[in-house]
């Protein structure tokens, strides 16, 4: 196999739950004796993005699986079960263990000096980040990261949530990316979050940082 036809590989086989959930929905869809078009015109989708999913063209989003559940999922739950690991695999490689142990931890401490934490960052922040890399995704692939990091804040609203602790640098809060707009709706963010009872944010002021130096 060339070294093209391995990198291929790796990437279709990179997402096991995407590609089963692609098998079920062209299962169940013609148990049902829908058409592609059919069953887009029942969730709100076009045709083509049900032959996108069931192609593994493009990975099935979340809003999709929750509209397919009442449409053919035959009230057996699978697409609603499926919704964290597909989730799951829309985070980069290097970070989808780490996922796991987030979503699990009972204390979550981290310092950041040069952004917001993912787990703090709004959608607008988060976009300008991942749109501002290199190489840059394209829309799609932007639009599924952003997603995927914002699916993290799922912890914040369960019945017993983590105790998060937040260190940040001063420079974090005046560092902006995309706009100032953005870093202030970022920054109206965190004083929210900050106000949780499970949250504690700390800033270490840059005179600090001099004395130390």
């Amino acid at each position: 196999m060339t070294e093209l036809g391995r990198e291929e590989s790796t990437k279709k086989d990179d997402r096991p739950a995407s590609g089963l959930v692609a098998e079920i929905v062209r299962i169940l869809r013609k148990r049902k004796g829908y058409t592609q078009d059919q069953l887009g015109d029942l969730i709100g989708w076009t045709g083509s993005a049900i032959s996108a999913v069931e192609t593994r063209a493009q990975p099935v989003s979340d809003e999709m699986l929750v509209a397919l559940e009442p449409a053919i999922g035959e009230g057996l739950g699978v697409f609603t079960v499926a919704r964290p690991y597909i989730l799951r695999e829309r985070f980069p490689k290097r970070f989808r263990d780490f996922s796991i142990l987030e979503a699990e931890a009972r204390t979550i401490w981290t310092y950041e000096n040069f952004l917001i934490d993912g787990l703090f960052q709004t959608e607008e922040y988060a976009r300008a980040l991942i749109g501002g890399g290199h190489p840059t995704p394209d829309e799609a692939k932007r639009e599924e990261l952003v997603e995927a990091r914002r699916s993290r804040r799922a912890i914040f609203d369960l019945e017993d949530p983590p105790y998060l602790e937040l260190i940040l640098e001063e420079s974090v809060l005046r560092r902006p990316f995309g706009s100032y707009e953005i870093l202030r709706g970022q920054l109206l963010a965190l004083v929210e979050d900050s106000e949780r009872p499970n949250v504690n944010v700390q800033v270490l002021p840059l005179g600090t940082v001099r004395r130390i130096m």
